[in-house]
């Protein structure tokens, strides 16, 4: 076998001479993106077999009719998440080659589900420890604890104290990759008998870093453990204050970021792992009035712009379980917990992950549970792309000719569901649900008492857009909407979860301080308020102004063939020559990289 498991599964997969290969992976190999990649430069191509519908739309427009005309597409990987391929269409299955991957002829030395568990980006020195263990294959809770020992730098053996509990925890935080099921099991066996010298659970505490960061930060009031609380909030980078006027950056935090940009190679989810850190230290220079401008900031926008206009494509192979990654993946990823009774997808119009950090520090969540996580927007970032994507579960592309609009949102919401549920769940969806005030809302939610709710929140676009004098203007108007009296999402995330459902807050794309270029003499801006994108039917019309007037956008095969996006120059927009003004339609990290959070009780 070879040293790199990558190189295992391109053997499998490259043999052979079909043009299609239908690919059993129910243990998500083909989700690590330095795999895509390798396979992409080899002229092949991944797409995902869920919905027979969706599938064979993709399949005629960029494989069998490419075929036909005797073109020449890349070669087609069809990854199937289970080890079943009889659903697949027989007209695809009949030319194809059929392939069974799993981590079991990879990492035969460990447990295949706890490998299955894995962030795929720890599948390299996973592969290492594997082979490292010599013979036989250690069972489930042996494979666990020889991967927390090796991949996170923990043994619940050496734990002889409260204080080794709150390090170990604080150490897996430090790895920088969330537990999976597996390992979160064991380690809560191994020390049970320690959870009392913990102020919440022994699972929340491993899983949750706004559940430790609270308990670290309570520590810091007095007791025992509050020596160690600041070692580990400094040490963590957790340690920076937000504050109006002024604000405190964690030192450590920079430092981290720093090493983070000298990684060799960064891929999609890296950033998002790093989203919530990056935008931590992004809001305290909009706060503080003695922040200065960091460059680490800089240097992290140009590091993304890169990755953005060679990568981005990739995200598109990748599935929405086990965590979503991209803003279409919501439903789905929804839809398939199937402990959940009710739910309220809540999609605040523009809100960065900047702004959830805000508005988190305002709204009072203490009563609830509490999971975040980032996600990608689509490109171009403007509501008619990217929130028709999240109320849909569907690429862009499939909107057709309809793209530029967001008429048809609620059909698609229901279409959805129903497809999921049929008839057996109350489908409901409000347009515009912050016209009305709060009580009003949640008055009309209960009387129509649907088990699915939408709602699309425009205020923070809203103020965003008519933010004449930048992001201090901005934020000053989210407070008092978030604050003020009334406190209107605040109420009704309560007032939901009060009526039983699980809300899902996300947005469909952020924004970003820019200064106008002026205006290309072709072209379409979609939306007005999504200044930093024009739109033509033909990558010739584009390529008339490109040069002069813009990036042209090249990861086009999630977009309908009539909607070609020219995208504005870092930090600038289509507006009036030197216009200052907050937009989107762009790829800065600011607009593409959104919140989501998991809120219930």
């Amino acid at each position: 076998m070879s040293n790199n498991w990558r190189e295992t599964i391109q053997q499998h997969l490259t043999a052979g001479t079909a043009r299609v290969r239908v690919v059993a992976d129910p243990d998500g190999l083909l989700q690590d993106e330095d795999l895509l990649q390798q396979l992409e430069r080899r002229g092949f191509s991944v797409l995902l077999y869920e919905d027979p519908w969706i599938f064979r739309v993709r399949y005629e427009e960029d494989f069998r009719q490419a075929w036909d005309e005797g073109r020449t597409p890349p070669r087609l990987l069809v990854r199937v998440a289970t080890m079943d391929l009889n659903g697949v269409p027989f007209d695809v299955f009949d030319q194809a080659e059929p392939v069974y991957l799993s981590v079991t002829q990879l990492f035969s030395h460990l447990d295949r589900q706890v490998v299955a568990e894995l962030d795929p980006r720890l599948f390299d020195r996973a592969f290492q420890v594997s082979r490292a263990v010599g013979s036989g294959r250690l069972n489930r809770r042996d494979s666990a604890r020889r991967l927390l020992h090796d991949l996170y730098s923990v043994d619940p053996a050496l734990v002889q104290s409260a204080e080794d509990v709150w390090d170990l925890i604080s150490r897996i935080y430090r790895s920088g990759y969330p537990l999976t099921e597996a390992l979160t099991e064991t380690l809560v066996g191994d020390l049970g008998q320690w959870e009392a010298t913990l102020p919440t659970s022994l699972h929340d505490a491993l899983t949750s870093r706004r559940t430790w960061e609270s308990v670290l930060r309570q520590a810091l009031r007095g007791g025992e453990m509050q020596t160690g609380a600041r070692y580990w909030l400094e040490r963590l980078g957790w340690d920076s204050q937000i504050g109006e006027p002024h604000a405190r950056i964690s030192a450590a935090l920079t430092r981290q970021l720093g090493a983070f940009l000298e990684q060799k190679r960064i891929v999609g989810r890296d950033w998002l792992q790093r989203a919530e850190d990056i935008a931590r230290l992004r809001l305290a220079t909009f706060v503080g009035i003695d922040i200065p401008d960091d460059p680490t900031l800089d240097a992290l926008d140009r590091r993304f712009d890169d990755w953005v206009y060679r990568d981005y494509g990739l995200l598109q192979s990748l599935p929405p379980y086990p965590e979503p990654v991209m803003v279409h993946h919501v439903v789905h990823y929804m839809a398939h917990q199937k402990d959940v009774a009710k739910w309220a997808l809540v999609v605040v119009d523009g809100m960065s992950y900047a702004d959830w950090l805000y508005i988190r520090s305002l709204a009072d969540l203490s009563a609830y549970q509490v999971v975040e996580r980032a996600l990608f927007a689509w490109v171009p970032t403007i509501t008619a792309v990217s929130r028709r994507a999240i109320f849909s579960g569907r690429v862009p592309r499939d909107f057709g000719q309809s793209l530029g609009t967001t008429h048809g949102e609620e059909t698609l919401w229901r279409q959805f569901w129903q497809s999921r549920t049929g008839t057996a769940k109350a489908v409901g969806f409000q347009k515009t649900a912050d016209s009305l005030d709060a009580a009003a809302l949640l008055r009309a939610v209960n009387d129509e008492s649907p088990d699915i709710l939408g709602l699309v929140v425009n205020i923070v676009d809203l103020l965003a857009h008519s933010a004449n004098m930048g992001m201090p203007q901005f934020l000053s108007d989210v407070k008092l909407w978030v604050a003020g009296e009334g406190g209107w999402l605040p109420r009704v995330i309560g007032g939901l979860i009060d009526q039983g459902f699980h809300v899902v807050l996300t947005s469909d794309h952020g924004h970003v301080p820019v200064e106008g270029m002026g205006r290309p003499p072709t072209g379409d801006i979609p939306e007005s308020k999504g200044q930093r994108v024009q739109v033509f039917s033909s990558e010739a019309l584009r390529s008339q102004v490109a040069t002069t007037w813009g990036i042209p956008w090249p990861h086009l095969s999630g977009l309908p063939n009539h909607y070609v996006p020219l995208l504005a120059p870092m930090n600038k927009a289509y507006g009036n020559q030197g216009q200052k003004l907050l937009s989107h339609g762009g790829v800065s990290m600011e607009e593409l990289i959104v919140p989501m959070i998991r809120i219930w009780r």
